[in-house]
């Protein structure tokens, strides 16, 4: 699986890393296809992080919507809880974090972090077969941006 193609389905594989090669032409039929579904798209551009973890997780929360936020301490515990009450409410998610490889390379425990606490929640999606996937954007497509930014 590669680019964003399978994000309106409800799978297992649910954490995309995405190179600029692997988007495709076509996002912007994906996006629509996405908010006539009502789901919820949450678009961070990760040249904005400050790069603590706190903050990146505060960042995702607001992105998403989340009820609790902001969260201060067990902020990743905070962010799959909120998580798993977005499974309750919506018909899904979709987290795109741009520009990814500045996070990565800023620290790493950031990135597992977020996909631990993501992936823990993972299965109250599955178990309504909703979509919900995590989408790091390893390097610069200006597509990306286009599609997703604006709501």
């Amino acid at each position: 699986m590669r680019g964003y193609i399978d994000v309106v389905r409800s799978t297992s594989a649910c954490v995309h890393f995405v190179e600029a090669h692997e988007v495709s032409d076509d996002l912007m039929e994906i996006r629509e296809e996405l908010l006539d579904a009502g789901i919820r798209c949450a678009y961070i551009d990760c040249r904005k992080i400050s790069g603590s973890s706190m903050s990146t997780c505060e960042v995702v929360a607001l992105a998403i919507d989340a009820e609790n936020a902001p969260y201060g301490e067990e902020h990743w515990i905070r962010l799959l809880d909120d998580m798993i009450s977005l499974s309750r409410k919506l018909p899904g998610l979709v987290i795109i974090l741009d520009h990814a490889e500045l996070l990565l390379n800023l620290d790493r425990t950031i990135v597992f972090d977020l996909t631990e606490a993501f992936l823990v929640q993972m299965h109250h999606w599955l178990g309504k077969n909703k979509p919900c996937h995590l989408c790091f954007q390893m390097s610069p497509n200006p597509l990306v941006g286009e599609a997703f930014a604006v709501q």
